[in-house]
């Protein structure tokens, strides 16, 4: 969708004297865009009724010497011509600067074809600016696009990532379309990102993809060598290409990547960039492409300074083993698909790569839609497998539209989407998906379905702490559940754990424990006693009695399930690393501090490695470490880890939320230690209008806060 057509931007006014010397056209401009940036500034400057005359140097020289001149080549030249003079030299350059103060002219742009010219690219920063304050005033004053879909974030990205205003305003007109498809403004800036960079680098060769992305993290012959393990005469050819296409600036004799492509550096949005353009390359090629840049990341990942964005975390998180049953119902459900190639389907279920490859194969030849349909459904599988939601979801989309006979697929799919999404703390997300699965099972008369359909946004609500409305939807869910026999068990103990989850969020531990005790009894009927499911119970109870002020029990609990989760998954789970940070938080209520946070450090580790490092669970790890060098006695160090913990609640949940009223309570005492009393109270006070605002004057945590609150008053 292409919004700012040029002539929607009525407001966009170039005043030529405002535009500093020399208007320059780098050589690493590619010609398309020139064309573009000169249909521009010919807009821009409409009030002037510009003639447009493009000339090579030769055709000016001979001008050059002559005091006046009104005609060249037979065209008269006058103060409403935008002249265009093509140059090939420093030579040149000089000489066509010099007819230009002598051609009469409204405007004179130097065209550099020759990658050895300098040429200053300030006034396409200027051009720029004017460019983004004309949409500005199309959204803000003329109203022609509604506000809500640009807001001062994306501006600000565009403004600070992009050097010239084609890709500006591209990349603006990106976001317009991703906002308008209901992304939020972070979701979007990254999804226009992505599509922009993979749409420049698809076209490009091999070698010229993986020498851009080694200059992601090096900028030196021999790095890019090491890396690629291509000949130094190969790269340099990569890069004179990358150069023509606009992708690399010369500084000298070393290659730079634009600003823009910095942002490579952030591996989530890296990773986008890399799956987006596996749709648009030869598989050939793509696979030579994708092999090297999973290298890239190990090289980027170690500087750690750039942070991933929440959309692509949920991209980049590895093969999925968790305990819901609509995943395992899943597999069963594929595998029964009748066709040809599905015997190869079941040896490779658990490869996912492997089917992505036979299914590729597959919708390459077949023309039959009921082929093409449980093809796309073993795909939709594979790729929910290794954490691509967004694509298994077109898949398995695509798959009912080709074969009607998958609906009963399409429940389980968007079940499993709303539990990996909330799991993610992606709520919207996940709320839509247990919609989808609700509408589509109230239809099909799915009791079971609509069970596990409410008992999923209720988690949804208790994640969000919307409380009331999460016990509403889970009692409903329970009672469905209830009705169904033997077939609803799975299900009563997830309604029955969820229950015990918003007791316990409310205050009320005994009763959430009571709740949780019941779904590890009828657990265990269905499960036995060694699955995911049973340690999870384990270790909400460890928690409750934790809460209840009995550490050392809650470890028995934590141990229990560790030992179920370590045994079926390995030491490096997600899972595993929740059972690390609960038991490094009993040790830390025992006093073992230094116990703690080797228990915390191991759980961080493992989490920053599964999710990204802008996930909840690292806040509740790094909030945790901060506790721990708090009470050995170094509050600034605690203060550092608060603050990184606060950052990332506030940016999943919003300003508003409990977690975010946490990390300021921390904050404030780790202030109050240092005695700072001034900032100590201000946190305090922020915690205590979120604790207020969300529970009400007689919660613990409120109280607890208030009373902290007036001892500093006092």
């Amino acid at each position: 969708m292409k919004v700012f057509q040029t002539p929607l931007l009525r407001n966009f006014q170039i005043n030529p004297a405002l535009l500093e010397k020399p208007q320059t056209l780098p050589f690493d401009i590619p010609a398309d865009k020139k064309e573009n940036i000169i249909s521009l500034l010919l807009w821009g400057m409409n009030v002037y009724h510009p003639d447009f005359l493009a000339l090579d140097y030769k055709e000016i020289e001979s001008a050059a010497g002559n005091r006046h001149v009104e005609r060249i080549k037979g065209v008269t030249v006058d103060k409403s011509t935008l002249l265009s003079i093509s140059v090939r030299s420093e030579k040149e350059l000089r000489i066509a600067l010099k007819a230009g103060r002598r051609i009469p002219s409204l405007m004179t742009v130097i065209d550099i074809l020759d990658p050895e010219v300098p040429a200053s690219r300030r006034w396409l920063f200027q051009l720029k600016n004017e460019a983004v304050d004309a949409i500005r005033k199309t959204i803000y004053e003329d109203k022609r696009i509604d506000e809500m879909l640009l807001d001062g974030g994306a501006f600000d990205f565009a403004l600070k990532n992009f050097e010239d205003p084609i890709d500006t305003v591209e990349f603006l007109d990106l976001v317009i379309s991703a906002r308008s498809e209901d992304k939020e403004m972070e979701e979007a800036i990254d999804v226009a990102f992505i599509s922009m960079v993979s749409d420049k680098m698809s076209v490009l060769k091999t070698n010229q993809v993986k020498t851009l992305l080694s200059l992601v993290v090096t900028d030196s012959m021999p790095d890019i060598q090491r890396l690629t393990a291509l000949s130094e005469e190969t790269i340099s050819r990569a890069i004179d290409g990358l150069q023509l296409q606009g992708l690399v600036h010369l500084r000298g004799e070393t290659p730079v990547l634009p600003l823009y492509l910095k942002n490579l550096k952030k591996p989530g949005l890296l990773i986008g960039v890399v799956e987006r353009m596996a749709g648009k390359m030869e598989r050939g090629e793509f696979d030579e492409v994708d092999e090297f840049y999973f290298g890239i990341l190990k090289e980027i990942k170690p500087k750690g300074e750039m942070i991933e964005q929440p959309v692509m975390r949920a991209e980049t998180m590895r093969a999925i083993s968790y305990p819901f049953l609509e995943i395992e119902e899943l597999y069963t459900l594929v595998i029964s698909l009748k066709a040809p190639f599905m015997g190869d389907v079941a040896k490779e279920i658990e490869n996912s790569d492997r089917l992505i490859e036979i299914v590729d194969e597959v919708l390459f030849k077949a023309i039959d839609d009921r082929i093409r349909g449980i093809a796309l459904s073993v795909r939709a599988l594979a790729y929910m497998k290794k954490g691509c939601l967004e694509k298994s979801r077109r898949d398995i989309d695509a798959a009912y539209k080709s074969n009607p006979e998958v609906l009963n697929l399409l429940v389980p799919f968007y079940l499993s989407y709303g539990n990996l999404y909330r799991e993610r703390a992606k709520y919207k997300g996940a709320a839509e998906c247990y919609d989808h699965a609700l509408k589509l099972t109230e239809r099909s008369g799915d009791e079971l379905g609509v069970a596990r359909a409410l008992i999923g946004v209720a988690e949804v609500r208790l994640g969000q702490a919307n409380y009331k409305e999460a016990d509403e939807l889970v009692k409903d869910g329970l009672k469905i559940a209830e009705g169904l026999g033997k077939s609803g068990k799975s299900v009563v103990a997830r309604a029955l754990n969820t229950r015990g989850g918003i007791q316990q969020m409310i205050g009320d531990t005994s009763l959430a424990i009571a709740y949780y005790e019941q779904a590890l009894s009828v657990s265990r009927v269905v499960y036995g006693d060694r699955h995911p499911v049973v340690a999870t119970y384990l270790n909400n109870i460890g928690l409750a009695w934790g809460d209840l002020g009995d550490p050392r029990k809650a470890i028995e609990y934590f141990e229990r399930a560790l030992s179920i989760d370590r045994h079926l998954y390995g030491d490096r789970h997600p899972d595993v690393e929740t059972y690390l940070n609960n038991i490094g938080s009993a040790w830390h209520a025992l006093g073992e501090h230094k116990e703690a946070i080797e228990y915390y450090e191991q759980a961080l580790s493992i989490d920053a490695e599964v999710y990204g490092e802008r996930h909840p669970a690292v806040a509740t790890y790094l909030n945790n470490i901060g506790l721990a060098w708090g009470d050995l006695g170094d509050p600034r160090k605690a203060i550092e880890y608060f603050e990184r913990a606060l950052s990332i609640d506030a940016e999943v949940y919003g300003e508003r939320h409990p977690d975010v009223a946490t990390r300021l309570n921390n904050i404030s005492g780790a202030w109050y230690a240092l005695g700072d009393s001034r900032r100590a109270k201000t946190c305090l006070q922020q915690a205590y209008n979120i604790f207020r605002e969300f529970y009400g004057d007689k919660h613990l945590s409120t109280r607890k806060v208030k009373k902290s609150l007036d001892a500093l008053n006092e």
